[in-house]
Formats: structure tokens, sequence, C-alpha cells
């Protein structure tokens, strides 16, 4: 996983019910873009460390026009396997 700042991570949601958090990545701190990125969360502004899992994904900055709701589901795509174009939304 590579990100540049500006990008939007989103990580979704492992329990039920509960809501997916996205943010802005402010910097890549790894080689070559790898993480960990540093992150403003949308929800509350806080910035953070973050260490990716298996539940992220990266969208690059010029996807920013793309809904947060789909990029919620382009996770759950990735998430269970599921080939999807981008410009197919």
């Amino acid at each position: 996983m590579r990100a540049e700042p500006g990008d939007r991570i989103v990580i979704q949601s492992r329990s039920l019910g509960a809501v997916s958090r996205d943010g802005e990545v402010l910097e890549a701190r790894g080689p070559d873009g790898t993480p960990p990125f540093l992150v403003r969360w949308s929800d509350n502004g806080h910035v953070a460390l973050v260490f990716p899992g298996p539940d992220a994904l990266v969208a690059p900055a010029r996807l920013h026009p793309y809904p947060l709701e789909h990029l919620q589901h382009m996770t759950h795509l990735a998430q269970h396997g599921t080939r999807h174009r981008l410009d197919a939304a």
C-alpha cells in the first residue's frame, strides 16, 4: 500500500453497524510512500500515525470528487475480492 499527501484513506469498520472512518493522508513516513501514514481524520480533525491493515483503502487525491460512500463501497468490494472499475461508478 502506498500513499501521497492529499490522498484519502478509508478504514472499513469491522463491527456490524459501525461507521467507517476516512481521513486525509498528510505524510507517508515509510520508504517510497509506504506506511505508516500521518492522517487527519475527517470526523474530528485529529491527526494520528496510522499503520493500515487489510481493512484500509487509499484513494488517490485525483479521486476526491467521488463521494465518501463510493470509497466505502470500493473498500467493501476490495475486501471481498471483487474487481471494480473506478470509472464505472
